[in-house]
């Protein structure tokens, strides 16, 4: 028992002193309660990120978020936003898991907003354009509503600008096909 009490004391210490690797937040999806508590939904349209079970980024869980982009008309817009964190400093970043493939040509696209006053002013970060080859992509086009395998996500990287303490994330449709966010990682 003092050897068990000894190691997460350690374990314990180690975490609270040791930075590298903080997370402000760490939002796999897995839990079907959508969206997940803090987070919000833009509910201006009849479309917004749904939860999907099965379907999550590299196959290492039970789900993720999906804008299916396939039923919504050209240029509606799906938000989620994240809750308030602590502000961002130097070399934070922002890590997620995606996956996407277009119907035809259809460029649907993720823009990525960031806010350093609690999400009373956005500010683009990027923009990722899908299509046939755009940074989005992780599968051919297809005919069929994209499901991805496993090896159809992708992981990016962003650095945040220091102070930033609120992000949305914005899929843009173009009458294509779905994208599937996962493990959406945000701090050092």
């Amino acid at each position: 028992m003092k050897k068990i009490f000894s190691i997460t004391l350690l374990l314990t210490i180690f975490l609270l002193f040791n930075n590298a690797g903080a997370f402000y937040i760490w939002q796999d999806f897995d839990n079907p309660n959508h969206p997940p508590a803090g987070w919000t939904l833009n509910t201006t349209n009849a479309f917004n990120w749904d939860w999907t079970l099965m379907c999550s980024g590299y196959g290492l869980g039970y789900g993720s978020i999906k804008a299916n982009c396939s039923d919504a008309s050209t240029g509606l817009t799906f938000d989620i936003i994240t809750p308030q964190f602590t502000d961002a400093v130097s070399g934070d970043s922002l890590v997620f898991d995606h996956a996407y493939a277009t119907w035809g040509s259809a460029n649907d696209q993720l823009k990525i907003w960031y806010s350093t006053d609690g999400g009373s002013a956005w500010t683009q970060l990027v923009l990722l354009n899908g299509g046939t080859s755009g940074e989005l992509t992780t599968a051919p086009a297809t005919g069929q509503a994209f499901v991805p395998t496993t090896s159809q996500w992708a992981t990016k990287r962003y650095l945040l600008p220091a102070g930033t303490n609120k992000l949305k994330f914005s899929a843009i449709s173009a009458y294509g096909n779905n994208l599937y966010l996962d493990n959406i990682k945000i701090g050092t």
